[in-house]
Order: structure tokens, then C-alpha cells, then sequence
């Protein structure tokens, strides 16, 4: 199994005592995801410069959870805090178990990397319940399908270096790394949240980390839509909105999303310079935001001035509740990932799978059926879009880009789903 420490233990006494080290890896992502869960809260992105922001608050671990480690646990704790690895709280009470233990790394160890590191143990994880419930409806049997296909990746251990330097290029690596190591803390979960996405320990793991699981022994290969929020904007009509789009509009529009190029489109055109994952990024926010903010976007007016009809059908979206545009587009991918793509593998083959979003991951002998499915739904739907190996850039050619600088009147009705 895999843990997350800081390179100084590794480099201690301690660096062969498995007990040790997954409880300071405990202790380690405890911080990593409280860090992680406050920044997301107030919309900060990156890691955060202070160690003190990672490191200084207390980690609540419950005593049956460090039994499960080590029955004697409490032993290796005073050994750690004795040399100087980690910190207890003495003021915490602690009576019969009935309380967690509180623990913190201790500053000697926080100017030391974090690493992912080996340990030679069986991985054991435990079963848990299915979370899906009927929160799928009728795709039910497909999310749970899925669910039963978790257990089927792993990462291979032996690579650990390598997994290391995956993590190394992401925004915040040490946060990446605890992903990867809490593969391994022995709890698996899965959930649709309210507008049918599927979340796994799976979903927040960095691409090139996915592309490196295996399932039994074998290489795994995804593949995801290109500009598939852009592209399900064409697919107003099924959630009863009426509008004419003007033709050259919608060719220029489905042209960009079936080229995979829609984000270069408009970063072009920005007053500014403007990088695709800039634009990509601005762009998704500018769909889910609420109109007021959204119409104050440089951006937003970059695509008004390109593509009216769509900017009007944007704001008729989320006229009552920017919330709808979520609705809309993450109800209609998940309709298609797992009423479409999903149902129509798995009458096709048996082979294990695993979805991220608007991404599907298999084994790699598996990967033309994959890839059939996948295109079956974009020819079946029109949705203007292609189909990309994860981590790969679209090697497609974009048309001349050209603007739609016509004004064109938006009086249709809105029946959201």
C-alpha cells in the first residue's frame, strides 16, 4: 500500500515500521483535506504558502481507527512524539475511546517533502454500503455497476517514484498525493450527487494518476468528449427551450466544439492575452454563475459579440437560479454517460469500468469497443464534439475562426427540466 509522509521519516528508523508510517499518513491527509476543504470553501486555488495553514491545526482520529492499524497503537504514538514527528493534544479528553485522539505533525517535520511512499502490506479495503440507493432512478443498474467495479483499479505500487513526479506537476502536489494515499486508507465510497453525477475517490485524482491505474495487472486507457459542457449547449431543445438559431451561428458554434477548439476560439478574440485553460476555465464559470457577475465578464462579452443567440439562451438558463445551468448541462452529461455510453458498453462486454464525469476508463484491450460507444452517442445525439484519450491533447484542425456579429432577437420560452 501506498502512504503520504514527510521524507524525514522515511529517512529515520522509522522508515521500515509500517505501524508508524500510516499513522503519521493519517495524521498527514487529515491536514491536507482540512486545508484543502476550507480553501475550496472560500474559492482559493493552489496550495497555500504558510505551512502553519496546512500544519497547525489538530487532526481528530478515532481510537478504534489507530486500533485497526495497530493494537498498540498508543505505543507508537509516544515513540513518534518522543522523537519529535508528531504532537499530541494532552488537553484533549479522552475517556474510554469515546472522544478521538488529537494529533498534529510537528513543526520539525514541516519544512520536510511530502512523499508517497511504499509500504509492504496487503491492501485491505473495506466494504461499504451501496450509496447509490434510488438517488439514479432508472440508472440505477448502471451507477451501481459502476460502483461494483471500483475495487477492480489499483495503482502499482512499484512505481511509487514515478508517482511522485505525476504529482509533482500538478497545482498543489502534496494535496494530489493525498489523494493517491487515501486510496489506500481502507474506506471506499461512492455517491450521485443532485443533479446525477457520479463522485469515486477516482473523480479528483489528476489525469496522468488515472492513466497509471491497473486492473488486474492489465493497462487502462480513457477517453472523455471534447468542449462537452460548450457542445451540450446545443442540446437546448430536449430541456423545452424553443429558439432559432441562425445558421451561420450554429455551423461557426458546432464547427468550434466538433474541432475541440472552442476554448482557442474565444481566447483569441480576448482583449487580453488569454491561455486556452484561462479561457476554458473563465468559460465554465461563466456558465454557472449567476447573470448579473456573468454579464461583468470580459469574456462573456467576447462570446455575446461571437455567438449572440447562444449568450441570450445562456442567460435565459439561469434567469430564475444560476443553479439551473448545473441542472441542465450535468444532468444531460450524466444521461449520457450512463444511459448511453455505460448501458450500451456493458451489453458489449464485461470488462470493469470506471467514469470521471465526462470520462470513462477500461482496459486497454477493450479500448476500440470503448471508443465505438462513444462515438454511437455522439452520432446518435449530434452533439458537436469528439472523442479524446484523457490527457491527450485534440489533435483536430479548427476552421477559420470567424465572428457572428449579428443581432438576433431571444423571445422563446424556457421549460427547464
Amino acid at each position: 500500500m501506498l502512504v503520504l509522509i514527510p521524507q524525514a521519516l522515511v529517512d529515520s528508523r522509522y522508515g521500515s515500521e509500517k505501524h508508524a508510517l500510516k499513522i503519521v499518513s493519517r495524521i498527514v491527509c487529515g491536514h491536507l483535506k482540512d486545508c484543502h476543504d476550507f480553501r475550496s470553501k472560500f474559492h482559493l486555488k493552489g496550495q497555500p504558502s504558510d505551512p502553519r495553514t496546512i500544519f497547525g491545526s489538530w487532526i481528530n482520529i478515532e481510537g478504534k481507527t489507530l486500533k485497526n492499524i495497530c493494537g498498540k497503537y498508543n505505543q507508537v504514538c509516544r515513540n513518534l512524539e518522543r522523537d519529535g514527528f508528531i504532537e499530541r493534544n494532552h488537553h484533549y479528553s479522552n475517556f474510554e475511546d469515546k472522544f478521538p485522539k488529537s494529533f498534529r505533525l510537528h513543526s520539525n517535520c514541516w519544512p520536510s517533502p511530502l512523499v508517497l511512499h511504499a509500504v509492504k502490506q496487503r491492501l485491505s479495503r473495506n466494504k461499504f454500503h451501496c450509496v447509490v440507493g434510488d438517488a439514479g432512478g432508472d440508472l440505477n443498474g448502471e451507477y451501481r455497476a459502476a460502483e461494483g467495479h471500483l475495487r477492480s483499479f489499483t495503482l502499482p505500487e512499484d512505481q511509487v517514484e514515478r508517482l511522485n513526479a505525476i504529482c509533482d506537476e500538478t497545482e498543489w502536489p502534496d494535496d494530489a498525493k493525498r489523494r493517491v494515499a487515501q486510496l489506500y486508507a481502507g474506506t471506499w465510497w461512492s455517491k450521485v450527487d443532485d443533479f446525477g453525477r457520479y463522485h469515486t475517490p477516482f473523480t479528483n485524482l489528476p489525469k496522468g494518476i488515472r492513466g497509471a491505474l491497473r486492473c488486474a495487472g492489465k493497462p487502462v486507457i480513457g477517453y472523455d468528449f471534447a468542449n462537452f459542457q460548450p457542445a451540450l449547449l446545443t442540446l437546448y431543445e430536449r430541456a423545452g427551450f424553443n429558439v432559432h438559431i441562425p445558421d451561420q451561428e450554429r455551423e461557426i458554434y458546432f464547427q468550434q466544439c466538433r474541432a475541440g477548439k472552442i476554448y482557442e476560439f474565444i481566447a483569441a478574440r480576448c482583449p487580453s492575452p488569454t491561455t486556452r485553460i484561462e479561457a476554458k476555465g473563465d468559460f465554465l464559470k461563466m456558465l454557472n454563475m449567476e447573470n448579473k457577475s456573468m454579464k461583468e465578464m470580459s469574456l462573456y462579452s467576447v462570446f455575446a459579440e461571437s455567438f449572440p443567440t447562444y449568450a441570450d439562451l445562456v442567460q435565459q438558463i439561469k434567469k430564475d437560479d444560476h443553479v439551473d445551468m448545473a441542472r441542465f448541462l450535468q444532468g444531460a452529461e450524466a444521461k449520457i454517460m450512463f444511459g448511453g455510453v455505460v448501458r450500451s458498453f456493458r451489453t458489449r462486454t464485461t470488462a470493469p469500468f470506471f467514469t470521471v464525469h465526462d470520462a470513462i476508463y477500461t482496459t486497454h484491450d477493450k479500448k476500440n469497443i470503448l471508443k465505438d460507444v462513444l462515438n454511437e452517442q455522439i452520432k446518435i445525439l449530434d452533439i458537436p464534439t469528439v472523442v479524446e484519450e484523457e490527457g491527450e491533447s485534440s489533435t483536430h484542425t479548427a476552421p477559420v475562426p470567424t465572428n457572428v456579429g449579428m443581432k438576433v432577437s431571444s423571445g422563446y420560452q424556457s421549460n427547464l427540466i
